[in-house]
């Protein structure tokens, strides 16, 4: 989420289109519709868009791996987060001329608790992101590291504003990055 902010400075600045979720370009912090959310809200969203001339770079996982506390199972079990991923591919093949997953991004093991008592924990990014990448070369969706990226980056200075959100720096690199890998796969202009 905090990547599309500069991700969307950088991509206008070389003329490309920018759209959101939702409709929208905005990058208003108070209209979280252009949040991605949960698989399920991402194939409920996949399922009604038209057909676009358009790449399509989607993320879900963050919100399918919430727990309520650390022996609470996640909100979206691991085949039933399989199983969202396929169909968004399948759904998302029909209405976008290209599609890109960004994996998720490393969280810190202590979780992060939220007013709601949510949880996450990395472990489940971890598994989470091997299923995610399991289903995308099955379908023949490129995926842009942002995990590994990241954990790259916490080796070198602090990344996170809380355990699970990026400073404005990190999310900052993480947008560039995004940007140079679509540029080298040709999606948009180097």
């Amino acid at each position: 989420m905090q990547y599309g902010f500069p991700l969307k400075e950088i991509l206008e600045k070389r003329n490309c289109g920018y759209e959101r979720k939702g409709g929208s370009n905005s990058t208003d912090l108070a209209n979280p519709v252009w949040n991605g959310l949960s698989s399920h809200e991402m194939l409920d969203w996949v399922q009604q868009q038209p057909r676009r001339d358009m790449a399509l770079l989607f993320n879900c996982g963050l919100h399918d791996i919430v727990r309520g506390g650390p022996q609470k199972p996640c909100r979206t079990d691991a085949g039933t987060y399989e199983k969202n991923l396929i169909q968004i591919c399948g759904e998302a093949k029909k209405r976008f001329s290209q599609i890109v997953f960004a994996n998720t991004t490393p969280v810190e093991d202590s979780g992060f608790d939220m007013p709601r008592g949510w949880m996450r924990f990395n472990r489940d990014v971890i598994l989470y992101n091997r299923i995610a990448e399991s289903v995308m070369a099955a379908c023949g969706v490129s995926v842009i590291d942002l995990y590994t990226y990241t954990a790259a980056l916490k080796k070198e200075f602090a990344v996170y504003r809380d355990s699970v959100h990026m400073t404005g720096r990190a999310s900052g690199l993480q947008a560039e990055r995004i940007v140079n890998q679509l540029a080298e796969w040709g999606i948009v202009d180097g």
